[in-house]
């Protein structure tokens, strides 16, 4: 697993991007300082996500093709607030559009998420990134 750290100093955003294996990578973006999610924390969010994931299976399609991903708030008892929103993907096909609706509707599905209460102010803003050709 890779973590990378970066902050800007203007708007005070920390964000921690974390890649595992598997399908689902998650980047969480706070506007404060705050106690990051550990290791072990990170993965069990991801795997509640992934667990909910149905990936598009089609032959002869790029998987590369499927890559989506989809930012949402949550509120302190790990509820969605709004609607999750896809800010990545290719919506110029229905392929592309197909793999953006399975990456949402898994959001949806896996809510309310598991999280500690103590560090909401961690994961209140989540980009999840869906990539079924990684390992």
């Amino acid at each position: 697993m890779t973590s990378e750290l970066f902050r800007k100093s203007r708007k005070r955003v920390v964000s921690m991007r974390h890649v595992f294996a598997g399908a689902v990578s998650l980047t969480i973006s706070t506007t404060a300082i705050a106690e990051p999610l550990t290791e072990a924390e990170l993965v069990a969010f991801k795997e509640q996500v992934q667990k909910c994931w149905n990936i598009p299976t089609l032959q002869g399609i790029d998987p590369k093709s499927l890559r989506v991903s989809v930012q949402f708030q949550l509120d302190l008892a790990g509820n969605l607030k709004g609607n999750p929103t896809i800010i990545s993907g290719d919506a110029q096909t229905s392929i592309g559009r197909a793999a953006a609706e399975t990456a949402r509707r898994a959001v949806v599905r896996c809510a309310p998420y598991k999280l500690p209460k103590e560090k909401y102010a961690s994961w209140a803003s989540v980009i999840v990134h869906f990539d079924p050709a990684l390992p």
